[in-house]
């Protein structure tokens, strides 16, 4: 009862406050107009952000433990940034960086043994 109550409040709460940054009567920008003149890596960075949580659920919701799956999951994403920033950004792979690779190989093994 008390979380369906809570549930009620906090709905309540959701619309009203989507209705305010709607029709902004301040004077200021609304949500549409911020979103219409938004930079496109910043809805590209929303998204990835979105996939990564929603890939959090389906490997939580697959078996995964949430001990390990959190460690996981951060060891992918950290490798795969040194590989973007090399690649895209042309930052240098430097020996500390492939070692820290390793330790993360090594983790992933000591994980799944």
């Amino acid at each position: 009862m008390e979380q369906r109550r809570f549930s009620r409040s906090f709905e309540s709460g959701r619309k009203a406050h989507v209705r305010s940054r709607l029709a902004d009567s301040s004077g200021g920008e609304t949500l549409f107009s911020a979103l219409k003149n938004a930079d496109w890596t910043a809805l590209l960075l929303g998204l990835a952000i979105v996939g990564l949580e929603g890939g959090s659920i389906f490997m939580y919701k697959a078996g995964w433990a949430v001990n390990s799956g959190y460690v996981v999951k951060a060891i992918i994403i950290a490798v795969a940034l040194v590989f973007v920033g090399g690649l895209l950004y042309r930052e240098p792979v430097t020996p500390s960086k492939i070692a820290g690779i390793a330790l993360c190989m090594a983790g992933l093994y000591f994980i799944n043994r």
